[in-house]
């Protein structure tokens, strides 16, 4: 039995919706998650077009042939291709088993093998223990910016991350592709604050907008998080002083 688990909805060109989650086959009890991409015809049955069923269950091999992965934001680009992040999670419970990535995929639902590596883009960062991504945007020009969060020396901060039209960070983009929101550092244990992205856009001259929210679980405090980024990855200014707002 197949049990799907849909996190996100787009559509391509044509209005055919495509969803985007994760799904899992139960063998013996045991529920292996893998990412799942699937698109339907606008009459709301299969598109058998893609990978032959309607539905592509990605193959990622992070720390276990069973996976344990999960497609978080989708993307329609012009020629129909999908662009796809989510993370992947190895079966073990550390948080150093999360990884994300940045997947393409042709309009038949096989990878683009000239993104990336091979279609995916695994999104490693140095000196990080782990990394969720969760929100995707294209701008005018083709380039890629993926949000989510990151944790390193006990911090975990809200990212967004820069590539170009075939999968390779933007070196000029933040620092050599990545850029950062210090939103813990607000509150007095930024160790105990985990942060999350829940909307990215960019507009017409490559700001991008990051949406999401900080939680500190020592008081279960939740903040909005806002921030604008000028087309270089640095902060706008413009943008409520120093490019980033936190409210209730």
């Amino acid at each position: 039995d197949l049990h799907s688990f849909p996190t996100r909805r787009s559509s391509d060109l044509n209005g055919k919706p495509v969803v985007v989650g994760s799904a899992s086959e139960l063998e013996a009890g045991v529920s292996d998650p893998q990412g799942m991409v699937c698109r339907f015809n606008v009459a709301g049955n299969p598109d058998t077009s893609f990978d032959g069923d309607g539905c592509r269950l990605l193959e990622l091999d992070f720390e276990s042939s069973t996976g344990n992965d999960f497609v978080r934001a989708v993307v329609s680009l012009p020629d129909d291709s999908l662009l796809i992040v989510g993370t992947a999670k190895g079966l073990s419970d550390l948080d150093s088993a999360q990884r994300g990535f940045i997947a393409k995929l042709k309009v038949d639902g096989s990878y683009d093998t000239d993104f990336g590596l091979g279609g995916l883009r695994w999104l490693d960062f140095p000196l990080t223990d782990f990394v969720i991504a969760e929100q995707i945007a294209v701008g005018a020009d083709g380039r890629i910016y993926v949000g989510g969060a990151r944790r390193r020396d006990q911090l975990t901060q809200a990212f967004v991350a820069g590539f170009d039209s075939a999968g390779d960070p933007l070196p000029g983009y933040g620092d050599n592709g990545l850029a950062e929101f210090a939103f813990a550092q607000e509150f007095p244990n930024p160790s105990s604050i985990g942060q999350y992205t829940t909307g990215l856009v960019v507009d017409g001259g490559g700001r991008v907008t990051h949406c999401g929210h900080a939680r500190d679980f020592d008081n279960t405090t939740l903040m909005v998080t806002l921030a604008r980024l000028d087309g270089n990855g640095q902060p706008d200014p413009g943008f409520d002083g120093d490019g980033r707002l936190i409210t209730s």
